[in-house]
C-alpha cells in the first residue's frame, strides 16, 4: 500500500496502523526481555526502599519531606545499586503518582506558595 492511500481509505489506515507483526510492536530477543524485567525489578526494590522510608519517618514519626528529597533518595539508591538501571531523568511527578498509588490517602501533599519550591509530604 502506498502512504498516500492509507491517508484516503480509514478502514485501510487503521488496519495498517494496529498490525502486530511490525518489528516495532514485537521483541527483538530475549535479552531486551530479561534486560526490562531486570529493570522492572530494580525499579521495584528501590521504590519499597522508599516505601519503608516514608512509612518509617513520615507517616510513623510524621516528619515533613519534599517530593525533591524523596526523589533524591530514590535515585541515589537507584544508582548505588542498579546504576545498569539508573535513570537521571525520572521526574518527582512520576514518583509522586506511585506515591499517590500505593499509600493513598494516608499521605498529603502541600504545594508552597512560591511556585517554584516543591511539594511537602
Amino acid at each position: 500500500m502506498i502512504a498516500k492511500e492509507a491517508r484516503y481509505h480509514n478502514t485501510c489506515r487503521r488496519d495498517y496502523v494496529r498490525r502486530d507483526d511490525r518489528p516495532h510492536h514485537t521483541v527483538t530477543s530475549e535479552e531486551d526481555a530479561q534486560s526490562r524485567r531486570e529493570s522492572r525489578m530494580a525499579h521495584e526494590a528501590t521504590f519499597n526502599f522508599l516505601c519503608d522510608h516514608v512509612q518509617s519517618s513520615i507517616l510513623s514519626q510524621g516528619h515533613v519531606e519534599r517530593m525533591t528529597m524523596l526523589l533524591d533518595r530514590y535515585q541515589q539508591f537507584m544508582q548505588q545499586n542498579f546504576a545498569q538501571h539508573y535513570n537521571d531523568s525520572y521526574t518527582t511527578q512520576s514518583l509522586k503518582i506511585k506515591l499517590v498509588t500505593h499509600f493513598g490517602d494516608k499521605l498529603t501533599f502541600w504545594l508552597p506558595q512560591p511556585r517554584n519550591k516543591s511539594e511537602l509530604v
